[in-house]
């Protein structure tokens, strides 16, 4: 949908203003949002930092001087992702990883999944966790070349492994 003030851009944030007890909302791009934002007199400084602070990430993204990177595998350059919210492809998730993990950091969202998830996949990640956290312990041990706590460590991971069958 086009921002309704400048009918260029997509518009990404509905900005939602009370006059006289009656709610007013516009669709606004980002660019015009920061504008209307300066403008508008009624709204709180402290509401003014929150939303500047969540327009810094997309402004250094727009910013042309800022390099945007690309995925090698699907040709997907990251400004695109960022705005569109959508990775290209799987090898997304590592090229772009940093950088997707800051921008979700600094506009408030998370970076690890907290939401619900079906009970038998709760088990699988906390199974998995298990054995990643065996299996670093393991390759501790051998690059300090305690091979006794070493065997241990492979015992564990393959008893977890029968778990997991």
């Amino acid at each position: 949908m086009l921002c309704d003030r400048c009918k260029k851009n997509q518009a990404n944030i509905y900005y939602t203003k009370f006059t006289d007890g009656k709610m007013e909302g516009v669709r606004l791009c980002f660019s015009c949002a920061k504008e209307v934002m300066g403008s508008d007199i009624s709204m709180s400084e402290e509401i003014k930092k929150q939303i500047e602070d969540m327009l810094k990430p997309v402004a250094e993204i727009e910013n042309p001087e800022i390099k945007d990177k690309i995925c090698p595998t699907c040709g997907r350059r990251l400004s695109e992702i960022l705005k569109s919210g959508r990775l290209g492809c799987k090898d997304c998730y590592e090229n772009f990883s940093d950088d997707l993990i800051k921008f979700l950091d600094s506009v408030g969202g998370f970076s690890i999944h907290k939401g619900h998830a079906p009970e038998n996949y709760k088990g699988k990640t906390e199974a998995y966790r298990k054995e990643m956290e065996v299996r670093e312990r393991l390759e501790m041990a051998i690059s300090l070349e305690d091979y006794e706590q070493a065997a241990i460590y492979r015992d564990k991971l393959k008893t977890l492994g029968e778990k997991n069958d």
